[in-house]
């Protein structure tokens, strides 16, 4: 399904330098035809492929934070599994730099009960 909805095509990747990532998983197709997209439905085998990385542009530390932002905002309580979004909202928005977003998301990735 990851390959078929080309998932790799819409993901960035920031690292603590200050560097976005793109990455593809090499070897996909192109492009799905429809009978692979049914298919993908149904049967949705585990493959593994390799994946390439490249380097997209430098970014300022608010992008990643809208970036994460926009995350909770759009989510489907993935990151909000353990911790409520307006707390989770709240912490992003008082992080400074990559760490502090980092130990945000161990922070929210540990259950508190």
């Amino acid at each position: 399904m990851t390959l078929v909805k080309e998932y790799d095509s819409h993901c960035t990747i920031y690292d603590s330098e200050g560097v976005a990532w793109g990455f593809h998983f090499v070897g996909r197709k192109e492009k799905y035809t429809l009978f692979d997209r049914l298919l993908a439905e149904v049967y949705n085998p585990c493959r593994e492929f390799p994946v390439s990385y490249s380097q997209r542009s430098r970014y300022e530390f608010a992008e990643l934070q809208r970036a994460y932002l926009d995350a909770v905002a759009h989510d489907d309580d993935i990151l909000t599994q353990f911790v409520e979004a307006d707390e989770l909202t709240e912490r992003i928005k008082q992080c400074s730099n990559f760490k502090q977003l980092l130990e945000t998301w161990q922070w929210m990735e540990t259950d508190k009960d």
